[in-house]
């Protein structure tokens, strides 16, 4: 039985999806509330991922199979190598059948030899090089597109608008080693209310701040004058402010 790389999958990819640095931040668990599912949601597609890889380690039917998967709201993407069709149809009926939540199955498994090591460390290192892509740019947020790289092949899931989607392309396009981008996104016709909303809430804020250091700069200032005045008269500059 062939487990060696499926555990390093394994954990791997729990490692890379809890704790990713970038130059711009540290995110210990990637924060749902900028996310565009629900914290339910969220906790539920994490829980699905998880479950579904240790299967895929415990299930001697999958000794000589490679799978990933990646879930967002009631869609599952499976990537990855099986050994033959009716392995891949066994995949997707399991599935089915112990997870009835999962409406739509993305399958882009493929039929052959299953990965290396090596080749699975190329696609994690590609993956976290389009994590921290995502990071150097404004027009989408990186908590908004899900990535999972299969023999340097990107596929990109999540809820996005047209010019989300193409800003997360241009990212990705910067990636070493990528030879193909795959979007199976949900294209928005505009940009959610309530993040309209918490973006202009989150500006007034700048706004008001940015007022509010404008003054005390302005009141220290008058202080300092006031002093220069006073020492300029002979006066004890003890007067307390």
């Amino acid at each position: 039985m062939n487990r060696y790389p499926a555990i390093i999958l394994l954990l791997s990819t729990l490692f890379l999806n809890s704790c990713i640095t970038t130059p711009a931040t540290t995110v210990t668990a990637i924060n749902a509330s900028n996310d565009r599912r629900t914290g339910g949601e969220y906790i539920d597609n994490r829980t699905l991922q998880i479950r579904l890889l240790a299967w895929t380690v415990e299930d001697e039917k999958l000794d000589d199979s490679n799978l990933s998967f990646l879930s967002f709201q009631k869609k599952l993407l499976i990537v990855g190598q099986v050994d033959s069709p009716e392995t891949q149809s066994y995949v997707k009926e399991y599935i089915q059948r112990k997870y009835p939540q999962v409406v739509q199955i993305i399958d882009e498994m493929t039929i052959g030899k299953t990965a290396s090591i090596l080749e699975k460390a190329k696609d994690i290192a590609i993956t976290s090089q389009v994590e921290i892509l995502l990071f150097d740019q404004e027009v989408v947020k990186p908590t908004h597109v899900n990535v999972i790289t299969e023999q340097s092949t990107v596929y990109l899931l999540g809820n996005v608008t047209t010019r989300e989607s193409d800003a997360a392309v241009k990212q990705v396009k910067k990636a070493k080693g990528v030879k193909q981008i795959i979007k199976h996104f949900k294209i928005l016709q505009e940009i959610p209310q309530n993040e309209i909303d918490a973006q202009k809430a989150k500006e007034e804020k700048e706004k008001a701040d940015q007022i509010r250091a404008e003054k005390l700069k302005e009141i220290e200032q008058k202080k300092e004058e006031l002093k220069r005045q006073l020492r300029e008269l002979g006066q004890p500059e003890g007067t307390p402010f």
